[in-house]
């Protein structure tokens, strides 16, 4: 694996995923150790118009289909694994380039389980 990369300010990348794991602006479903956003939720964070397009052609590992309550009662929505995620993260424009991916990635895993924990 190569080094994760340094980056300079990590301000914006901090408080994004800080969004999506316990701001209340993204739910969540399955546990901590697996979670499943909706990725409604995630691509309105992230700005992305269209997120059944972005993530059209991502494998069963990323995404899967689940009840979710909304205002309108149970819907089935698509969620996102947390695989799923770092892929859209990587490749969103509100980060600027790929290079948060792996740093994210180790981040939010450390900050719900610890460090070497899988």
């Amino acid at each position: 694996m190569e080094p994760i990369p340094a980056v300079a300010d990590t301000t914006v990348i901090d408080n994004l995923l800080r969004d999506i794991f316990s701001g209340g602006k993204v739910r969540m479903l399955g546990t901590i150790r697996k979670p499943l956003l909706v990725a409604k939720d995630v691509g309105d964070l992230l700005g992305i118009h269209n997120i059944s397009g972005s993530i059209k052609h991502y494998n069963d590992d990323e995404k899967t289909k689940g009840k979710v309550f909304t205002s309108h009662g149970m819907r089935d929505m698509t969620l996102l694994t947390e695989l799923g995620l770092y892929r859209l993260l990587r490749k969103t424009h509100k980060l600027g380039t790929g290079v948060f991916y792996e740093w994210s990635y180790k981040i939010v895993k450390e900050s719900r389980v610890g460090p070497n924990h899988d």
